[in-house]
């Protein structure tokens, strides 16, 4: 069973190195390697980078893209055409799964694909033959960075063209534990998810915490 949990940044106020999480376990400073191998303290990651698509030419994209729209274009075919989702898909549906992260909703994929992104009827993305995961798309909610180069043939195509990559230098993957359980409960992400936090005198959570299967912790 998948144990990851996604610590996502939701706030576009906040300067990067400004929040650390301590008090996850092990340590990262302070592991006792190479029996603790996977750090889970540090800085509060990236906020979700999100290039918007332009139209393609050629069925070709006309530069270099970073983020989720990059990902659901180079991974999501459409049940009813059959074919990839268009540029206007990727970009609302990547824009409504942002605004469920932002909002500290659980993730509805159908919700994002087909009621906000516009795809057809059951549309997700697994079906058929889209080959994007879930765990994907909390990875970049979560700072994790995907690109998809210039010139990457992804329009109309029966199947995905999985042009792009993640670039992992600087991503931490967070996973269930006891730690993660007492700093939701009382620790630094409980007071980073609440509502009251504040920064600069605005309040408002700081980040939402998903676990798995993109339910808000």
């Amino acid at each position: 069973m998948a144990n990851e949990v996604y610590i996502c940044r939701i706030r576009t106020d906040l300067p990067t190195g400004l929040l650390q999480i301590t008090d996850l376990k092990p340590n990262t400073s302070r592991r006792n390697f190479p029996y603790e191998k996977a750090g889970q303290s540090g800085y509060l990651g990236q906020r979700v980078e999100n290039d918007t698509l332009a139209a393609l030419a050629a069925n070709a994209t006309v530069a270099e893209y970073s983020g989720l729209a990059a990902y659901l274009i180079d991974h999501v075919i459409d049940q009813v055409s059959g074919v990839t989702i268009t540029v206007g898909v990727a970009n609302a549906a990547a824009a409504t799964f942002i605004a469920q992260a932002d909002a500290g909703s659980d993730i509805d994929i159908n919700a994002a694909m087909v009621v906000g992104g516009g795809a057809g009827a059951g549309t997700t993305l697994t079906n058929g033959n889209s080959n994007g995961s879930l765990a994907d798309v909390l990875k970049i909610l979560a700072g994790g960075s995907y690109t998809l180069p210039q010139g990457s043939v992804v329009g109309a195509l029966a199947a995905p063209l999985n042009g792009g990559s993640f670039d992992d230098d600087g991503y931490r993957q967070v996973y269930a534990s006891g730690s993660v359980n007492l700093s939701l409960g009382y620790g630094d992400l409980a007071t980073y998810t609440a509502a009251t936090f504040t920064y600069d005198g605005t309040a408002g959570a700081a980040v939402t915490v998903y676990d798995a299967s993109g339910t808000a912790l």
